[in-house]
């Protein structure tokens, strides 16, 4: 992923951020930090529509479109901007 292009925000992590990091190298793919709930739809999900739901999701929380690095001794995180539904 390229993340040095104009639309990105980078800094360094948050000591909440860095607790997360290390818990997941730590313990790869642990569920203990995940939340999950459940949504039924009744008939045939319309892919676009949802793929458009899940964009304006992911538009609009910055935590989605983190990636966390260690560099020059310090954990940074960059924040990209959303791209388009596939």
């Amino acid at each position: 992923m390229d993340t040095s292009g104009p639309h990105t925000e980078r800094r360094t992590a948050t000591a909440t951020e860095r607790q997360f990091w290390f818990a997941e190298r730590i313990a790869p793919g642990s569920p203990a930090w995940r939340v999950l709930s459940t949504v039924r739809i009744d008939g045939a999900p319309d892919r676009r529509t949802l793929a458009a739901a899940a964009a304006r999701v992911v538009a609009r929380h910055p935590a989605l479109r983190s990636v966390f690095a260690p560099e020059e001794g310090e954990l940074r995180c960059t924040t990209v901007e959303p791209a388009d539904p596939p």
